[in-house]
């Protein structure tokens, strides 16, 4: 059963050390059909569970599903706000007006045609502008009635097409049936399970990586130009939705920040050795097309650099729209956040990445993927160092950073989705290897073997990931029934509202309804005193870690230019500002509407609807799912970490009352 011949491909790139999987046609459409037969059941599960919101917090989602929106609406991801009040995401950095030069060792001719000047007051996400440009094709296809909320549909779609992916990669490594056992693996990962329903980078990542690689080792096998050219656009790709794939070609890039405290200390030559590693291509696309050269052949030069020339269209038309619309080569320039990299880092949490790896990430495959990989040296050398260039840059990367340690579960293993699908095929690899030389023909000792390793980690991430799932989804569910209560109230009006709605550290419903409703939303508790920038003792906290040069999660500049607007202004001061933003709305022919619980609302009015306004109860409703957080007595150490966020997330079901606030008659 497991017994499958090997041939050398007629146009391999490579040497005998890559081959390819010869299966009966029938054995191959077989395990497709009932790889899509699961798929089709997971699928199903996906859309039990779905619903169009972006959880919780919704910090990071605000600026990609927004961006999306931006891009259909303005033709750019960035936007500029009416007023300083109005809310901002937190994943956003403001511009200044300011001049941005290139590097001076560019000729002078060229660094005057890339001179840029930005205009203060824009806001751009952080992130790169791959995943907001997917959001708003969706967007664009769905149009005004639907395409906002078929945004939400790109995750677990993009879900679905991974496993796709991850069945004809494995099929091409170990063969259909091992492949289609790693697909299960994949998908049914807590990780996999979580990302697929929440609107970020992770599950768009996954599927560009894993197709992208699928493509290259095919490229690799058979020789086919046009797949080298899909393998490097879509490996490309993945690094305008998030950067860190720059790895698959560059895994050396970061080596200067993670050894910055130490790079002083040592010699010249060191520090230039390190330098030039930064642009070696030795990531599995760049091995990939180094390898495939034959130096006295000249025209396998053209067939080996195809790959990198479309990894490059992406790469190259990211950078440049970012530098022309900020001035910056990434939106992390803005928060140093590539510079949060450290050998300290990595001392202190090694083992705590190992661990969350182990149990939450890839229960029982993750020694068995490391030690299939080594193994697969014996007989696949080139196709292991692909996979070992896959898996271990980023893994050691993410070690290093300075953001997860101490929030255990996916919050931290989320960044390592992208790496566990090599981990898994090299475990297959290990299981199928595992029978013995003179086992009978036809023997099912081998696949039962890996059925039952493969059914005991699905099993697990299925039983200990459902309740955080289901929880999401109920927590989605309220999300949307209190949008659509309020879309049903401002519908059909000519002019966009002003909404207050929402406040503290974390307003998720502003979050979401920013991106879902059209207006100038407003944070009720934006009018009042408030330290940090307006990011109260968030914003506080990291402000010792910008004096030091640290990587920060919001932008620095933004918050001391949100301090210095609000400094010196009185409580009297914020209640005139107020009232003079409602003032030139309501002249406007713009409605303002506060959406609230009854007791902040009475808090609201006291306030700011004295004299010459008045505040009138439109609609009240309850959101209607309850969401159970496990209490302690049910720990389960094969769980994922479970955390209710309160008081900073608002995931409980909310009492909500809407008001109308116009002029006194």
């Amino acid at each position: 059963m497991h017994q499958t011949t090997m041939i050398k491909p007629t146009r391999a790139l490579l040497d005998s050390s890559v081959t390819l999987w010869t299966e009966p046609r029938w054995k191959r459409w077989s395990f497709l059909l009932l790889t899509l037969v699961i798929l089709a059941g997971f699928g199903f599960f996906l859309a039990s569970y779905w619903a169009p919101a972006p959880g919780h917090p919704g910090i990071d989602e605000n600026a990609y599903l927004l961006g999306g929106r931006n891009i259909v609406e303005h033709h750019t991801v960035g936007w500029k706000p009416t007023d300083n009040y109005q809310f901002v995401g937190h994943m956003w950095f403001r511009t200044e007006d300011q001049t941005h030069e290139p590097p001076h060792w560019l000729p002078e001719f060229l660094r005057r045609k890339l001179t840029v000047h930005t205009e203060a007051g824009w806001y751009y996400p952080k992130y790169p502008a791959g995943l907001p440009l997917l959001n708003a094709m969706l967007i664009a296809i769905g149009g005004v009635a639907h395409g906002r909320e078929l945004a939400f549909v790109l995750s677990p779609a993009c879900m679905f097409l991974t496993g796709i992916g991850m069945f004809l990669l494995g099929r091409a490594i170990v063969g259909s049936f091992y492949g289609l056992l790693g697909t299960i693996v994949l998908l049914t990962g807590p990780t996999s399970l979580m990302m697929a329903e929440i609107p970020n980078s992770h599950a768009p990542s996954l599927c560009m990586v894993v197709w992208g690689m699928f493509f290259l080792v095919r490229w690799v096998q058979s020789g086919s130009v046009w797949r080298g050219a899909l393998a490097g656009f879509l490996l490309g790709y993945a690094v305008t939705i998030r950067y860190s794939e720059a790895l698959l070609l560059f895994p050396f890039y970061p080596l200067d920040q993670i050894f910055s405290k130490e790079i002083p200390q040592w010699s010249h030559a060191m520090q230039m050795l390190v330098k030039a590693a930064k642009f070696l291509p030795v990531g599995p696309l760049g091995l990939a097309a180094l390898m495939s050269v034959r130096w006295t052949r000249p025209l396998t030069w053209w067939r080996g650099i195809v790959p990198i020339i479309t990894w490059g269209i992406p790469v190259g038309l990211l950078v440049a729209y970012t530098w022309f619309s900020t001035g910056q080569i990434t939106g992390y320039d803005a928060t140093h956040e590539s510079s949060g990299f450290s050998v300290r880092e990595f001392l202190d949490k090694w083992d705590f990445t190992i661990f969350q790896l182990y149990v939450y990430g890839l229960f029982v495959f993750l020694p068995l993927g490391i030690a299939g990989i080594v193994m697969m040296y014996r007989t696949l050398p080139r196709v292991a160092l692909l996979l070992t260039m896959w898996f271990l840059p980023s893994t050691l990367l993410y070690m290093t950073y300075y953001w997860g340690d101490n929030t255990p579960g996916v919050a931290y293993l989320r960044f390592f989705l992208t790496i566990m699908a090599p981990v898994i095929i090299g475990g297959m690899w290990l299981l199928r290897s595992a029978s013995a030389p003179g086992e009978k023909r036809g023997s099912i000792t081998g696949p039962l073997a890996a059925g039952i390793l493969t059914a005991a980690a699905a099993g697990i991430g299925l039983f200990n990931s459902i309740g955080e799932v289901n929880r999401q989804y109920r927590g989605n569910e309220n999300l949307h029934y209190s949008e659509a209560q309020l879309a049903s109230h401002i519908k059909g009006q000519s002019k966009p509202p002003v909404i207050f709605a929402d406040n503290g550290m974390f307003p998720q419903f502003l979050q979401y309804g920013q991106f879902m409703i059209d207006a100038d939303w407003y944070a009720n508790d934006v009018f009042e005193p408030r330290v940090g920038g307006g990011f109260g003792i968030f914003g506080m906290f990291q402000k010792d870690t910008t004096d030091q040069g640290g990587p920060v999660l919001i932008q620095q500049d933004r918050i001391d230019y949100m301090d210095a607007f609000r400094k010196g202004k009185s409580d009297e001061d914020f209640i005139t500002d107020a009232h003079h933003m409602m003032d030139q709305a309501l002249a406007g022919g713009r409605k303002i509407y506060l959406l609230d619980g009854k007791e902040d609302a009475v808090f609201f009015g006291r306030r700011f609807i004295t004299g010459s306004y008045r505040m009138k109860q439109i609609d009240t409703w309850k959101e209607p799912c309850a969401v159970v957080f496990p209490s302690a007595r049910e720990e389960n150490h094969l769980a994922l970490a479970s955390w209710s966020g309160q008081p900073f997330f608002k995931w409980q079901p909310q009492a909500l009352t809407l008001y109308e606030i116009s002029k006194a008659k």
